[in-house]
């Protein structure tokens, strides 16, 4: 099983149809190349198993070092 695999299992595990809808967070290389051969807007973390350096060959669509960056992003007060 590949992790494209996996990502598209989840969704449909979670009822979730669009790709469009749906951002990756992860915090490697494999997570971020997956979700881009997807079609797939990604963050990579900094924070996990991976480092800034790990996502200069292919950036994520977004990059954060911390959970608070992490919520503040996809939990935004209003």
């Amino acid at each position: 099983t590949d992790k494209k695999e996996i990502i598209l299992y989840t969704m449909e595990q979670a009822g979730i149809t669009s790709i469009a809808d749906t951002v990756m967070v992860g915090d490697t290389l494999f997570d971020i190349h997956a979700a881009t051969q997807l079609g797939m807007d990604n963050i990579g973390v900094t924070y996990g198993f991976g480092s800034e350096n790990d996502f200069k060959e292919l950036p994520p669509t977004i990059t954060v070092a911390s959970v608070k960056e992490l919520e503040q992003l996809l939990l935004p007060i209003e």
